[in-house]
């Protein structure tokens, strides 16, 4: 009995994770794959992740193709066994014809200026010519795959991108037109692909910077806005890369970054290098996620800001009288964050309000009973907030080790895949950049979000020991609480953002291990 088929969905892959986007197929249709063996690489505003095949078998069907973006519990593709597939039907015998006669053998094609190869002898001399306009299945390596029908699905219509074999141009000693390395091998997308093909860029020659060496359309365009750095074969239909700025002797001028795209935005977005104006670049997924989950945070819950000013300078010289014995001692430097988390994380065990959840299919109220911090963390592939777990139970020391560790491991793309998820409350630094104090937004499933400015060194009204007012130089720090209004009052906001201040105002710190 044939095996019955079974669909691949997209898993829950995190609390409040909606969606994914298809950064990358492992198989294609038509591969056997086993149970468990990575099948696809999901994208989505949390994290980068693999999923698994549920069972063993063949690829028959892909549904969802690469950048394309898919719901939790949507079916990404098909697997069974292989006789699912429905192979064409052979063709009616002619009248007349003889029942035991095979068919007639293909003629032989004449010798041509250079030989037929395989797949493997193609990777092994990549610099060997082949006939330009020729494909890898005209050449004996059979079709391949087909895949379902979707944006860029098929891949057996020959080279589809730079480098793929039809280099213009002939080669040595009679040979044919010489190629370049192929990157079918390159890890980027299809629609990465046709960026490169347009903008003349060969994916062989580039380093990817997206989750696992992927390489990303800004990485393309940045190529393309460096002259004469990638070059490629271009097609009569591609289209001219975007303008460059260039100094003297054809270098980038001052501003312009190698790194930068053609577009003039960086791998995030902002403007660096070359001028965006005027240009048009795709969005990338990850932060397109990321910009969904905010639309949703948003629209889902009624914020408010309360802002209030805090005195760090005794934070601030105990930093600066501690630093190096801390550093020596920990391993990790000491900033300012482990005070603001230890401080907002002393201040919700005492005030419930803004710690908690509303549960909207029921209309209850749960009320967190340990503080899992989200730290949101600045990387080249956007906004990333992993979890400090039960912030609460550490001290100064552990923090600073804790958040130094994670924040590293973000920027290298190798955090878990539930790093990001169960956050109870979200504490960051708006300050990194001299920005005096932002309204954070209130992630999903949390009901507040803590922000601290920039410290900034002005005159300041203080008591003095006859109980008057003298002007002093202080370091003062704008402290934003953003709350979603159905639950907190502006009354709970200011009560907590008080204790908040106590905690970095009233020197509680010294006591700390390890200061």
């Amino acid at each position: 009995m044939a095996r019955e088929a079974q669909d691949v969905v997209l898993p829950e892959l995190g609390e409040s994770v909606t969606e994914g986007t298809v950064t990358r197929w492992l198989k294609q249709v038509g591969d056997e794959v086993e149970a468990d063996e990575p099948l696809l690489e999901v994208s989505t505003d949390k994290v980068d992740t693999e999923i698994p095949a549920p069972a063993s078998g063949t690829l028959l069907e892909i549904t969802v193709d690469e950048d394309g973006t898919a719901q939790v519990g949507a079916k990404l593709a098909v697997i069974g066994a292989p006789d699912e597939a429905s192979p064409p039907a052979p063709p009616s015998p002619q009248p007349g014809a003889q029942p035991d006669a095979g068919p007639a053998p293909a003629p032989v094609p004449a010798p041509g200026p250079t030989a037929a190869r395989t797949d493997a002898d193609a990777h092994a001399r990549p610099t060997a010519g082949t006939d330009a306009g020729v494909t890898p299945a005209a050449q004996g390596t059979g079709p391949g795959p087909i895949r379902a029908a979707g944006p860029g699905a098929d891949r057996s219509a020959g080279p589809a991108d730079p480098g793929g074999g039809t280099a213009q141009g002939a080669g040595p000693a009679g040979r044919g037109p010489a190629s370049r390395p192929s990157s079918e091998g390159v890890y980027a997308t299809p629609l990465v692909r046709k960026l490169a093909r347009e903008h003349g860029v060969d994916l062989t020659a580039l380093a990817g910077t997206g989750a696992g060496g992927r390489v990303r359309a800004q990485d393309v365009t940045a190529a393309a806005a460096v002259p004469g750095r990638h070059p490629a074969p271009v097609s009569s239909t591609a289209a001219p890369s975007a303008p460059h700025v260039s100094g003297p002797e054809g270098r980038p001028a001052s501003g312009a970054s190698p790194r930068g795209t053609a577009s003039g935005a960086s791998p995030r977005g902002t403007a660096s290098g070359a001028s965006p104006r005027g240009t048009t670049v795709a969005m990338d997924p990850a932060r397109r996620a990321v910009g969904d989950a905010m639309m949703r945070a948003l629209h889902g819950q009624a914020q408010l800001t309360t802002v209030v000013e805090v005195d760090v300078t005794e934070v601030a010289r105990l930093r600066a009288r501690a630093a190096d014995t801390f550093a020596a001692r920990e391993g990790v430097p000491l900033t300012m964050l482990p005070f603001l988390v230890l401080a907002a994380a002393r201040a919700l065990k005492a005030h419930p309000a803004v710690h908690a959840r509303i549960n909207e299919d029921d209309g209850t109220v749960t009320y967190f009973g340990t503080e899992d911090l989200a730290l949101p963390v600045d990387t080249e592939r956007g906004l990333v907030s992993p979890v400090l777990r039960d912030a609460g139970g550490l001290g100064l020391a552990g923090i600073a080790r804790a958040a130094f560790k994670l924040a590293a491991d973000a920027r290298a793309d190798r955090l878990p895949q539930d790093a990001s998820t169960g956050a109870t409350f979200t504490v960051g630094e708006s300050g990194a950049r001299g920005v005096l104090f932002e309204t954070p937004i209130v992630p999903p499933d949390q009901t507040a979000a803590l922000a601290l400015g920039t410290p900034v060194a002005r005159p300041v009204a203080v008591g003095d020991a006859r109980g008057g007012d003298v002007l002093a130089v202080r370091r003062m720090a704008h402290l934003a609480l953003s709350y979603d209004h159905r639950l907190v009052d502006g009354a709970d906001a200011a009560r907590y953002l008080a204790a908040v201040k106590q905690g970095l105002e009233g020197g509680s710190f010294a006591a700390e291990p390890g200061l």
